[in-house]
């Protein structure tokens, strides 16, 4: 999962790869897709909270992927 938000990250940022335009890549305004992973992550100034849904996959062997048993569900804070 790290592996695809920073490669997306790297490839916003763009050629002038730096400390700065990476913060401005993952704070744009267009949300990260981990291809049904997690829900869409949005980070804006601020406001680096992780979403907080989550869903449920069992393992397909034949098919060798996870696949979705729940939709997405609002996560217990456990505090």
């Amino acid at each position: 999962l790290q592996g695809i938000l920073f490669t997306e990250a790297f490839k916003r940022a763009g050629k002038d790869l730096n400390p700065d335009t990476l913060q401005k890549a993952f704070e744009s305004s267009r949300p990260f897709d981990t291809m049904g992973i997690t829900p869409l992550i949005s980070w804006k100034k601020g406001n680096h909270s992780p979403p907080n849904e989550v869903r449920f996959f069992k393992a397909d062997l034949e098919q060798k992927r996870f696949v979705p048993i729940t939709g997405w569900r609002k996560a217990i804070d456990m505090k």
